[in-house]
Parts: structure tokens; C-alpha cells; sequence
């Protein structure tokens, strides 16, 4: 579930973000750990190029 994408260096408020998710109904699904993903842009003037994804950190949920 993304919440945001954030340049680096820029400051972002995310409770715009969390406060138009608090409507959202959804059915049950289990959640082992969270982890933070960083998005690398292709390189330029490649065609059809997309970004990699990278985990940057890892956290596991107890329970």
C-alpha cells in the first residue's frame, strides 16, 4: 500500500494522505511486516524504461 512518494530532500505532510484513506473498507488480509521501498527512475532517453524498486528497510510485525 503506497501512502506517498516523496522526492529526497522534499518535506511532505502525509496526514492528507492517511485522512483520505480512513473511509476505505476493505476485507481482511494479514500483514507480516512493513517495509519502506525506494523508486529508482530509469535512466534517460530510454524508451519504455521504468523505475526499479529497492527495499530500504524492513520490519517485522509481531503477533
Amino acid at each position: 500500500l503506497t501512502l506517498a512518494r516523496v522526492r529526497p530532500g522534499q518535506r511532505v505532510r502525509l496526514a492528507p494522505y492517511t485522512e483520505a484513506l480512513a473511509g476505505l473498507a476493505a476485507g481482511p488480509w494479514r500483514v507480516t511486516e512493513v517495509r519502506l521501498i525506494r523508486s529508482v527512475p530509469p535512466p534517460g532517453g530510454v524508451p519504455g524504461a521504468r523505475p526499479r524498486h529497492e527495499t530500504v528497510g524492513r520490519w517485522p510485525l509481531g503477533g
